[in-house]
């Protein structure tokens, strides 16, 4: 819209008390002359920037006479602000002696540009990163810059989960005050450690070894509300945990997979681990299986290896399960004391079996009502005669089909610790 701005002369302010008698011919009419202009002031700036559109207000300007005090001004010019351009408005103050004095303000009118380029994203770092599983990844972030804008904010989204090896994708956005946007992406890999030979050692928790295993699951309680830190009072071990038994059943610590990422352990023959405690007597054992009944067992901390530096170290068969999904260790002792766990492995032991038979067994004769068979010879295939009551029971006996050769034996194993478990025929 055209604005057309013109303004006529307003009145002058004369303030008077009364008549004043002036002597035209008085000498000293030459030396009260009045030869100074009045002082015009504007107000707002001097220089004003619209976009094409815009509404203008002009916020005007004073002035001021040494004799005549405050004076009108006179303003003119013209703003279109439909049609870009530099325009100008004069402010003019004229003085009753007829001193005149102009200011004028410079108006720019400019079409908008519109905005169509996006943000441009610099990654802080490489753009492709390599892990391995339980490695700690702190991210670099991003920076943004902008041809228009000054301040771009970098919004990060996307996962990346150590424990479990794949592929993640970090995306990084930016978004410029006119919509225009862009986005960088960061892949993350996190590769499984290469597979241990079968004779080796497999390290879950331990002080000079890396993890042998990627579990999805590290450290967990089981929901027993345990409490545990991996800084140690105690520095004997590189790497250790100290458990604190909490009000509820259990001090669990626990290492697990879902089902499709069961590990296969059925080349070690036991799980080494090492504690310190003053209060706590047993642990019992789990290992759970994906398609096996889990095997769980208790054992008295006292059947361990005492060592020298006040510690001892337990060495527990393990089951011969070759999709374990969880191993877990619940310590037993009394609510708000502490034990210390390092060093939990698994290893390959010498088993001296006790059990080797010199000759076949006969048949299995006729049974009482209250007997029951617990060895039983090639005569027969199956284990008809045995079965655990309640497997599922806290510390029921752990039972293994055995072997020797072509003799087959039942074996039910309670071990120290055990103070629960019934068989039935």
């Amino acid at each position: 819209m055209k604005k057309l701005i013109r303004y006529s002369m307003l009145p002058l302010a004369v303030a008077s008390a009364g008549c004043i008698d002036l002597d035209l011919n008085d000498e000293q009419d030459n030396d009260t002359q009045d030869n100074i202009a009045p002082v015009v002031s504007l107000h707002g700036e001097s220089t004003v920037y619209l976009a094409v559109g815009d509404d203008f207000q002009d916020p005007g300007a004073s002035a001021y006479d040494d004799v005549d005090g405050d004076i009108s001004i006179e303003i003119s010019g013209m703003v279109d602000t439909d049609t870009d351009g530099t325009y100008t408005i004069t402010y003019l103050a004229v003085d009753s002696a007829g001193n005149q004095t102009s200011v004028t303000r410079t108006v720019v009118v400019e079409s908008v540009i519109v905005d169509q380029t996006p943000p441009t994203i610099e990654l802080n770092g490489d753009a492709s990163v390599t892990l391995e599983v339980g490695d700690i990844y702190t991210d670099q972030g991003a920076i943004a810059f902008d041809d228009t804008d000054s301040d771009i904010n970098v919004v990060v989204t996307g996962e990346v989960d150590t424990t479990t090896a794949g592929t993640y994708i970090l995306t990084y956005t930016a978004k410029d005050l006119a919509g225009n946007e862009t986005s960088v992406v960061r892949t993350i890999y996190v590769e499984a450690p290469d597979e241990m030979p079968a004779s080796d050692d497999a390290f879950l928790f331990h002080s000079e070894n890396d993890a042998s295993f990627s579990f999805e699951f590290w450290g967990d309680t089981w929901g027993t509300g345990t409490v545990y830190t991996d800084q140690p009072t105690d520095d004997t071990y590189a790497r250790a945990l100290e458990i604190s038994k909490s009000d509820s059943w259990g001090s669990v610590i626990a290492w697990g997979n879902t089902a499709e990422n069961s590990i296969d352990i059925s080349l070690h023959t036991h799980a080494k681990f090492k504690v310190k405690t003053d209060s706590f007597d047993a642990v019992q054992v789990f290992v759970q299986s994906a398609t096996q009944a889990e095997s769980k067992v208790t054992y008295n901390l006292t059947s361990g290896e005492p060592l020298d530096n006040g510690w001892i170290e337990m060495a527990v068969p393990l089951p011969d399960f070759s999709d374990m999904t969880w191993f877990a260790l619940d310590f037993m002792g009394d609510a708000g004391t502490t034990i210390l766990m390092s060093d939990l492995y698994f290893t390959i032991m010498e088993v001296v079996d006790e059990n080797e038979l010199d000759v076949a067994a006969p048949a299995p004769p006729m049974l009482a009502e209250d007997e029951a068979i617990v060895l039983y010879s090639d005569s027969l295939v199956l284990d008809s005669y045995i079965g655990v009551w309640r497997a599922d029971w806290w510390n029921a006996p752990m039972y293994q089909e055995i072997d020797i050769n072509g003799d087959y034996l039942a074996k039910y194993t309670i071990t120290d610790g055990g103070i629960e478990g019934e068989l039935q025929a």
